[in-house]
């Protein structure tokens, strides 16, 4: 079961758990994502594999990992956590951890737009 967003016309987008037959799918739309954000000035928020094989694997168990299925075809994916991930923390020069946010690391601001939360 999923979440369905009639946004498309004819087609309808389904937003549902992720699963480990999905894998290959979500590892191949993470490698676009990577290769995109490359092209785009970012190079070094997902450097080299991440997120890697083993923390998707571990998103689908927990139940976090969701991917967004448009007619037969997952046309994207996300990790929902709720709360601070550890993954979006880094350290001062003085070792304290600090959050990352969009603002602190200089992307730019979040609009909404066709009902999903892009960046202008």
């Amino acid at each position: 079961m999923g979440l369905l967003l009639d946004i498309f016309g004819d087609d309808d987008l389904v937003i549902r758990p992720a699963q480990k037959s999905d894998l290959s799918e979500i590892l191949k739309i993470y490698e676009q994502a990577r290769r995109k954000m490359i092209r785009s000035g970012n190079p070094d928020q997902w450097k080299d594999s991440r997120p890697s094989q083993a923390d998707v694997c571990e998103d689908i168990e927990r139940g976090k990992s969701y991917v967004a299925v448009y007619g037969q075809e997952i046309a994207g994916v996300f990790a929902f956590i709720i709360g601070d991930d550890p993954t979006y923390k880094k350290s001062t020069a003085d070792g304290a951890a600090q959050k990352v946010t969009a603002q602190s690391i200089g992307l730019p601001q979040k609009t909404e737009k066709a009902g999903f939360l892009t960046y202008a």
